[in-house]
């Protein structure tokens, strides 16, 4: 099991794997400039990712921080809180007046995690892939045997052999005198539908996070017009993330005179380059 940094466990096979692979593309949206040798990217979107909001602020001994963060004291007028409360390894704490000594950089608008869609994700497209192999596979063995429970164990090694592609399939002599049925399932060819399902759901979940696909059932190449409306969805998911890291970043800029910046990077899946 993988423990994250939220808490939450996933394992590195199936569900978890699949978890993993899509909350890196998440956390490689953005690319951060200018960022104080103190901070760490990775860290920094990671917590945003996990806890929905971090804390910016300096630290008089180490320097510049970026943390994860809690909400402490009361809230102003507009339900903005007044004092923030950040921590890191090693149990390292420090609570801050924000607006003051520290901007808080938020995730989203509405400031909340993406852990439990993205989870949420992971598991459909891992049930369609599970679902694929089954109904492939039943195209190996269309058939199911049906005899008496002493021939449980010879019927079961016969599947094995069935299974492992055997190119001759031995049977116990015993076998002769016990009644066998052969009874077809005839299951239906469905894995490339449901191959186009799943193609479906991982490019719903990339314009989620913010990837443009630009997935389209038609054949011919789509005009510039066609793909800006297939991806704005993913645009605007985008746009709801940049807007608030924008936003701290010209708080933090101001506090502190720096020049941070943030630019997007690798967001389409039809061109891989920088904007």
């Amino acid at each position: 099991m993988v423990n994250t940094s939220n808490g939450f466990n996933t394992d590195n096979t199936g569900i978890g794997v699949l978890y993993n692979n899509l909350k890196d593309l998440y956390l490689s949206c953005f690319k951060w400039v200018n960022l104080p040798e103190t901070i760490n990217e990775r860290f920094l979107e990671l917590s945003l990712f996990d806890y929905g909001k971090v804390g910016f602020f300096k630290d008089d001994n180490i320097g510049f921080l970026a943390l994860k963060a809690t909400l402490a004291g009361e809230l102003d007028v507009y339900y903005e809180p007044t004092t923030i409360h950040m921590y890191g390894g090693s149990g390292y704490q420090k609570t801050r007046r924000s607006h003051k000594s520290c901007v808080i950089i938020y995730n989203n608008k509405i400031r909340d995690t993406p852990h439990f869609r993205i989870l949420d994700y992971a598991k459909r497209i891992y049930n369609l892939e599970q679902t694929i192999d089954i109904n492939v596979h039943a195209q190996k063995t269309p058939v199911t045997l049906q005899t008496t429970k002493r021939n449980e164990i010879t019927i079961k090694n016969i599947y094995k052999q069935y299974k492992g592609n055997a190119p001759v399939i031995l049977t116990d002599e015993k076998l002769g005198s016990e009644p066998i049925r052969v009874l077809k399932t005839d299951a239906p060819f469905v894995a490339d539908k449901l191959q186009e399902q799943k193609r479906k759901l991982w490019n719903e979940c990339l314009s989620y996070i913010g990837i443009e696909n630009n997935y389209s059932e038609k054949n011919e190449r789509l005009t510039e017009n066609e793909v800006v409306i297939s991806n704005g969805l993913a645009i605007a998911n985008r746009n709801s993330k940049l807007n608030t890291r924008q936003y701290a970043i010209n708080e933090i800029n101001k506090i502190f005179d720096l020049e941070v910046s943030i630019k997007v990077s690798n967001v389409s899946f039809t061109d891989m380059g920088d904007e």
